[in-house]
């Protein structure tokens, strides 16, 4: 969905022409537990993933990889 008006910019980034790099622009640092009791490990790095944007064409690999090395 595009904008219907206005300009928003992160970091001197147009967002709407340069969203990856004001996108690096930006962080989250959650002051409470970010875990899901309802959710797998699995599914919390699916759901971590889908947030960084990371192409579901290596979301899968990179999941199955993760878990391995952190021998979950």
């Amino acid at each position: 969905m595009h904008p219907s008006g206005g300009e928003v910019s992160i970091g001197g980034y147009d967002i709407t022409r340069q969203f990856s790099k004001a996108r690096k622009m930006i962080g989250f640092c959650p002051q409470e537990n970010v875990l899901f009791t309802e959710l797998t490990v699995e599914e919390h790095i699916n759901f971590y993933a889908l947030l960084k944007g990371i192409p579901g064409s290596i979301r899968k690999k990179l999941i199955e990889g993760t878990i391995r090395e952190m021998d979950l």
